[in-house]
């Protein structure tokens, strides 16, 4: 987007240079210096709304991040209450939802396609297993009330992810701020058509200042890390043009085994 601000504001400065040659240089006069503030202004203001419900999706999307890796650390920590088959079972359950997770569902998040219809199978059958589990004292009914509250905090942080990676930046919004950039390049060109050595250099540094909002809205790519005692991983997600990134990381602390994710 660089190239196309630099070259909508060399176009612009082109025109009202040519125009300025003529006897419409009178007419440009007209116009006050003392508008360029004001559109400034609103420009700005255009920014900070965008930026705004950026930084608000980004909240969003960090917490429920945060929610679901404790509520799955929750059930494998719990699931000990329960030794032998029951433990063995639910972790390799919440193994095979954190592996899923990362390798389908995420990348889906990156492009906006993921979907709330189809229901994680691992995640389902770790509730299942919960419930049908048979408690012999009170430990263990408190364990298994608390692992099924957090399969649930599970399910919801899921769904809070899921809706914030198909959220975007209103077109609206975006037209707006284009059409003010664009006013404030022909505003500043016209209260500088005398002057061709500050038309060129106000309207350059006005490109840098809308060039930079745009790359700050460039879209990465999803990626994924492990560590020794953890899973992490990260998914960055984004909207190319009308939309903006953001950075998603979820660590469940699970223990891995050879070079590959184990319980």
């Amino acid at each position: 987007m660089f190239g196309a601000t630099y070259i909508v504001a060399l176009i612009l400065h082109q025109v009202i240079a040519a125009l300025s040659a003529g006897s419409t240089a009178r007419s440009f006069k007209a116009l006050s210096p003392g508008m360029l503030p004001p559109l400034g202004i609103i420009f700005g203001l255009f920014v900070a709304f965008t930026a705004a419900q950026v930084w608000s999706d980004n909240d969003r999307a960090n917490a429920a991040v945060n929610r679901e890796a404790s509520a799955l650390r929750s059930v494998v920590v719990l699931a000990s209450s329960f030794p032998g088959q029951p433990e063995a079972r639910l972790r390799a359950l919440v193994r095979s939802y954190i592996e899923e997770t990362t390798s389908q569902e995420w990348p889906l998040m990156a492009e906006s396609a993921a979907t709330l219809t189809i229901i994680p199978p691992p995640l389902h059958q770790a509730l299942r297993t919960t419930l049908a589990l048979a408690p012999g004292n009170p430990g263990q009914e408190i364990a298994q009330r608390e692992m099924t509250r957090a399969l649930e905090d599970a399910f919801e942080a899921r769904r809070q992810r899921v809706l914030v990676s198909s959220a975007q930046v209103n077109p609206t919004k975006w037209a707006c701020l284009i059409l003010q950039a664009f006013c404030a390049l022909l505003a500043i060109a016209v209260v500088h058509s005398d002057n061709r050595m500050g038309i060129g250099d106000r309207s350059w540094k006005f490109c840098d200042r809308r060039g930079g909002i745009r790359s700050a809205n460039s879209r990465p790519r999803p990626a994924l890390h492990g560590r020794d005692r953890s899973i992490t991983a990260t998914v960055a997600a984004g909207h190319a043009g009308s939309q903006c990134g953001r950075r998603w990381m979820i660590q469940a602390g699970v223990p891995r085994r050879a070079n590959s994710v184990a319980l």
